[in-house]
């Protein structure tokens, strides 16, 4: 008989429904539509971890950037990482 760890991971993020009891989906943060993520803890445990962050709180965390890059800067530059991945 097969375990869920025989099962191959999937090749995509899978979309499936969820169903918390209130108490929990409340304290966890957790809304209808909420995006989960299952983190392993170790082998054959995981928790569930609710994605709850937007990415523009990222805005900030990395400093400015050094200064601008021009189009004809950034077409050259994506033409030479093409041309060596070849």
């Amino acid at each position: 008989m097969a375990g869920p760890s025989d099962a191959p991971p999937p090749s995509s993020p899978a979309k499936a429904r969820s169903r918390f009891r209130r108490a929990c989906a409340g304290r966890s943060n957790v809304e209808a539509g909420a995006r989960l993520e299952f983190v392993e803890i170790e082998t054959g445990r995981f928790e569930v971890v609710a994605v709850t962050r937007s990415v523009a709180e990222l805005k900030g965390m990395f400093g400015s950037p050094p200064g601008t890059v021009s189009m004809a800067e950034m077409n050259a530059a994506i033409t030479l990482r093409g041309a060596s991945a070849r």
